[in-house]
């Protein structure tokens, strides 16, 4: 049975779980139930007051309780301390009462209370707030008036990240005072309210130290010239003009762009092109692009550039992409790696049985040939053999045996009988020898080759240049040339003119196509699509002669031959060999192995 509280009510026992340090206390409070059932469940308060959830307090539990009149009672369990703080008195009642009350008999009339929103309620009827209760609705804070944003402030240039150089202004090859002048100016993008003065005052910061520069400044008129930057930079251009560049010809363009040539070797080398590394053919045509963008907009030397590239690259670029400068790079970028590979393999098979086929060939050329006689030792056998009747007949001679007498046999028989012959015809005495009349032979006219050289300058024409005009003036001494010669052979004293565009004589050029371009090269190696006439060729072998490239005829005996340099020739085709001899130039050391060939 419950206890009863001194009003003789009945207290309800609540059983509180205390904390791991503390044991279980029973704690009586004053039900507010007029009639009050031992069988009512029992409340945990825990579940009602967060203190019991939320106390950390090493002391045993203080739990203030609610009496039925609104007040709390302190009901402290036995060996608990005082409570932290005094409990809170009602907001509805009195903090004191007045003497001979009893707060238990005070009468109180409870306030009205509203409906209580929808939540749990217990078996006693109490409601249970809920665990997290809207806040109170609170009116909309007025609303500020909108301010304009503040203007964006300007943009500034980023400084540059390239460190100005201090300018000396002495000449050295290391500056150039336009590229420093365009630095300086560059700086001041980053701040646009420089003055006249602050920028000249920033171009003295920049001169070196005791150097011609900065005794140049010094020397400027601080009122006029260093108070305005412009001034001051006309007076810079004048110290320090611009460097006159002198800009290559159309011709040295064409002439670096046949002359910038690819090897074999070079296809497949990997060289350094603008801080990237590529092969050897990618940079060629690099180069070969841009030279043609400066010198053939009309895409006129496709042809000749693309035969003079190697053959092995040759063959993997078609014909067909041969019209423009743009569509025959873009071929040569194309090609396959792989495939330059194996035709660099191949080439490098064939060419190590060409070089031992060609060993061979000198071991061969290597068996010294038979001494033939000399023409003294000839002609001392002709005059011996002179006398000799090589073609007379051999002459018949009589035999007359010595005259016998008749034998017989014995008893007065002749057997045989020994007549004497008949006497034959005399033979007609031999005719005197006399050799057969040899063919007739011109004389060869030996000319010492310094001579013929006097003649050659003397008797030369005008090389015209490479234009219009000079084509047309080649025409004139073409047709000149026809009507006093016709087919005749030029030689020293009878000058043919040569083509414009081509190189004069004896100065290394090839005999066909009179250049020494994409490379000196001689005519066998030449694939030029315009050679120079068949006349041009052979007067610049007898330039070649006149100049001492190749021997002329044997001097006669007594005479010494001036001295001249001997080349091999191997380009030459039987026929021209026979017009080069038949005017007196013997050309010495023929198919000794030199693949150089004749140069004029």
């Amino acid at each position: 049975m419950p206890p009863r509280a001194s009003n003789g009510q009945f207290a309800k026992t609540v059983q509180i779980s205390s904390f791991s340090n503390s044991p279980t206390e029973s704690i009586s409070s004053i039900s507010s139930f007029e009639n009050f059932t031992p069988d009512d469940d029992e409340i945990d308060l825990s579940d009602h007051d967060p203190e019991f959830q939320r106390s950390v307090s090493p002391y045993p539990f203080h739990t203030p309780v609610h009496s039925g009149l609104g007040n709390f009672i302190s009901i402290d369990t036995p060996g608990s301390s005082p409570p932290h703080s005094p409990p809170a008195p009602h907001p509805n009642l009195p903090a004191h009462f007045p003497a001979g009350h009893a707060i238990w008999s005070t009468p109180y009339t409870y306030p009205s209370v509203p409906p209580a929103p929808p939540g749990r309620r217990t078996r006693s009827g109490f409601p249970v707030a809920p665990t997290n209760p809207a806040p109170p609705a609170h009116p909309a804070p007025p609303a500020f008036p909108a301010f304009p944003a503040p203007p964006a402030p300007p943009a500034r240039r980023p400084m540059s990240n390239h460190r100005i150089e201090m300018f000396f202004g002495d000449g050295r090859d290391s500056e150039n005072p336009q590229d420093f002048l365009k630095m300086l100016e560059v700086s001041f993008d980053n701040d646009s309210t420089l003055t006249g003065t602050q920028k000249c005052e920033r171009f003295r910061r920049h001169c070196r130290s005791t150097m011609d520069a900065e005794d140049w400044y010094d020397s400027q008129d601080a009122k006029t010239t260093l108070a305005d930057w412009d001034k001051l930079k006309t007076a810079f251009n004048i110290q320090w003009p611009p460097r006159q560049r002198i800009k290559p010809s159309q011709a040295e363009r064409m002439k670096e762009l046949r002359g910038t040539l690819l090897t074999e070797g070079e296809i497949l080398t990997k060289v350094e092109k603008g801080g990237v590394m590529v092969y050897g053919f990618a940079a060629w045509i690099a180069e070969i692009t841009r030279l043609a963008a400066l010198c053939d907009t009309g895409n006129a030397h496709v042809q000749s550039v693309y035969e003079t590239t190697p053959k092995i690259l040759r063959d993997q670029v078609p014909e067909s992409e041969l019209t423009t400068w743009s569509t025959f790079s873009a071929a040569v970028r194309g090609v396959s790696i792989a495939k330059l590979r194996d035709a660099i393999k191949d080439e490098a098979r064939h060419k190590a049985v060409e070089d031992r086929l060609a060993e061979l060939d000198r071991r061969a050329l290597a068996v010294p040939p038979p001494i033939l006689p000399s023409s003294a030792g000839m002609e001392e056998l002709r005059r011996a053999l002179g006398g000799m009747s090589l073609n007379s007949p051999a002459m018949s001679h009589s035999y007359a045996p010595a005259a016998r007498a008749p034998t017989a046999q014995a008893g007065g028989k002749r057997l045989f009988a020994t007549y004497p012959p008949a006497a034959a015809a005399a033979a007609p005495p031999p005719a005197p020898y006399t050799p057969a009349p040899a063919a007739a032979q011109a004389p060869v006219q030996y000319r010492p080759a310094h001579e013929r050289l006097v003649d050659l300058q003397r008797t030369a024409l005008p090389h015209h240049p490479d234009t219009a005009a000079g084509h047309a003036a080649y025409a004139i001494q073409v047709t000149n040339y026809l009507t006093l010669h016709g087919s005749t052979k030029p030689h020293e004293t009878r000058p043919y003119p040569l083509r414009p565009g081509t190189l004069p004589i004896s100065t290394g050029a090839c005999f066909k196509c009179g250049t020494n371009i994409p490379r000196r090269h001689t005519s066998r190696e030449c694939f030029s699509a315009t050679p120079v006439p068949e006349s041009e060729l052979r007067y610049r072998m007898v330039g070649a002669v006149c100049h001492g490239l190749v021997r002329g005829p044997q001097p006669p005996e007594g005479f010494v031959a001036q001295a001249v340099r001997m080349i091999e020739v191997t380009n030459l085709s039987p026929a021209q060999l026979a017009e080069l001899q038949e005017d007196g130039a013997f050309i010495t050391e023929l198919d000794q192995g030199n693949a150089d060939g004749l140069l004029a």
